[in-house]
């Protein structure tokens, strides 16, 4: 849906419920319910096979109207289409529940219409706040490789119970993720579609020079400077327009910064494609993020730790707000690292690196090959995998193996500075053999887009997490976590006496209560949301 037709949508639905349920004329329904509004409301009912649950939810209160009293709305009702018709600023799409509405010309004129009309506000509400709690999509059917599960919302329990307390209205609003990120993405969506309403900001082309350096003057620093002044506080004219001035250097990285670039200010390759990118796409991508933290359970612990896989970047929360962040680097495309939840339970010191059959014969053994003192350099020990025992490197003749034959060896790397796990690995349970670890090629993290891994989630910074985690149970500094490092044996185990939350996720927008945040899509995961999302 583009945002045009998303405001009309929004604009209809909207009009809508003001015409129907807050304009409603007095009398304009014969003034009695009792049994003969419970009849029609089960013939209602009748008209809909679909309509089990709700069946069973009027059956519980003797289909007594919920939403009208003396043929006019109740205030629940009005509170509840206002609801309704904003739901695209939860990033919703309005049109999913517009036919769910009263389809009348006009507002109820009999009792039948009203019964109508009651079933059908219960109908669309019922599909709205699953919407809001659980997801318009499941997720299997958009991105399979989503592994965090949360229960799904029993609507019509939950109805049940709302208007017997009710607060029904409230009870709705708290259906929406209560997480911070969520909030800031619907105020971002909100922002992005004012632009959007204003014909969007000014196209920068895909092509041009290999890279616009600070001082630099051509024509389309001109393009750039009009650009950047919609979103990232570029003055819009300049005595100078072609020249590439401090100021628009300025605004160019705070535009880099918050699309996961190195903020150089040079617009170079990954900066120009970010440019190029119109508003319609980001607000595809707010939306999508706005669905994926449905997914998400509304409770993540006191404190946890989040990763956000194409930001390529690590939050640690306490209470709630992010006290702590860094860059991450993650799994290559063909290594994916995978979207889960988990705890953190104990962490490793000093620890060896038990190297997985495939990286050793994908990735290792071709260095053997061509340096058959490979392994010795790098703290390599060689079992045998039958018997256990030790074998010599510099005895095995490594052009015999590969290409998908038998490969009879286990590799453990010793722990000490060329240790590819660094200093500190962070454990918890999963199915997929990942961890957090330190690393010790620090320097990959000066890239922008960091796909280097085999899975596993390598920080920046370990001794701070290991400190902010330590912390739960008493204050621990980074030096206090460096000094337990140096003076521990080698693979030492670490048991936390609690368990920390830890969240992967897969989000392409994000957002604080400054800015958002617009990411690439390295695992090309977010294509099918977005196209449903879209359709």
């Amino acid at each position: 849906m583009t945002p045009n037709t998303f405001s009309d949508a929004f604009t209809r639905i909207l009009l809508l419920a003001l015409y129907f349920l807050l304009l409603s004329p007095v009398g304009s329904v014969t003034a009695r319910d009792g049994d003969g509004m419970a009849a029609l409301i089960q013939d209602a009912l009748a008209t809909r096979p679909a309509a089990g649950e709700i069946r069973a939810f009027y059956a519980d209160r003797a289909f007594e109207p919920l939403w009208f009293a003396g043929g006019r709305p109740l205030p629940e009702a009005k509170e509840v289409a206002i609801r309704i018709a904003l739901a695209g600023m939860q990033g919703l799409d309005p049109d999913d529940y517009l036919s769910g509405l009263y389809a009348g010309e006009g507002p109820p004129a009999s009792l039948n219409e009203t019964a109508a009309a009651e079933v059908d506000l219960t109908e669309t509400l019922l599909r709205y706040a699953a919407d809001l709690h659980d997801g318009r999509f499941r997720p299997a059917s958009v991105d399979r490789k989503w592994h965090i599960r949360k229960p799904r919302l029993d609507v019509t329990a939950w109805l049940s119970e709302a208007a017997q307390a009710g607060d029904i209205g409230a009870r709705l609003d708290a259906l929406a993720p209560p997480h911070p990120v969520y909030r800031d993405l619907r105020r971002a969506l909100e922002e992005h579609l004012s632009i959007a309403a204003a014909s969007g900001w000014p196209a920068f082309p895909q092509n041009g020079p290999r890279k616009l350096e600070p001082g630099d003057r051509h024509e389309q620093v001109s393009l750039l400077r009009r650009r950047l002044a919609v979103t990232d506080g570029a003055a819009a004219e300049a005595l100078d327009p072609e020249n590439y001035d401090p100021d628009l250097v300025e605004a160019v990285k705070r535009f880099q910064r918050r699309h996961g670039l190195n903020d150089d200010g040079v617009v170079g390759r990954r900066t120009r494609a970010a440019l190029a990118v119109p508003v319609e796409r980001r607000i595809l991508q707010l939306r999508a993020a706005l669905e994926r933290w449905r997914w998400m359970p509304a409770d993540l612990g006191a404190s946890y730790v989040l990763v956000n896989v194409p930001a390529f970047r690590l939050w640690f929360y306490e209470d709630g707000e992010p006290t702590l962040t860094m860059r991450t680097i993650v799994g290559k495309y063909k290594r994916q690292t995978p979207t889960f939840a988990a705890s953190i339970s104990y962490f490793v010191l000093r620890p060896k690196w038990y190297v997985p059959r495939r990286i050793a014969v994908q990735d290792l053994l071709p260095k053997a090959q061509d340096d058959p003192e490979y392994y010795q350099k790098g703290g390599y020990t060689v079992f045998d995998r039958e018997t256990g025992e030790t074998v010599d490197p510099a005895t095995v003749d490594w052009t015999a193996y590969g290409d998908g034959g038998e490969f009879p060896f286990r590799l453990v790397q010793g722990a000490g500075d060329s240790n590819a796990l660094g200093d500190i690995k962070f454990m918890f349970e999963n199915p997929y053999g990942v961890y957090l670890h330190d690393t010790s090629s620090p320097r990959l993290f000066l890239k922008d887009h960091r796909t280097f891994s085999s899975g596993c989630i390598r920080v920046e910074k370990p001794l701070e997490l290991a400190a902010g985690i330590l912390s739960e149970d008493q204050p621990t500094a980074p030096e206090t976590v460096s000094a337990m490092i140096s003076k521990s044996p080698k693979n030492r185990y670490l048991t936390l006496r609690r368990e920390v939350p830890l969240y992967v996720v897969y989000v392409t927008a994000w957002a604080d209560a400054e800015q958002a945040y617009f990411y690439d899509d390295p695992y090309r995961r977010d294509q099918a949301l977005l196209e449903r999302i879209e359709n």
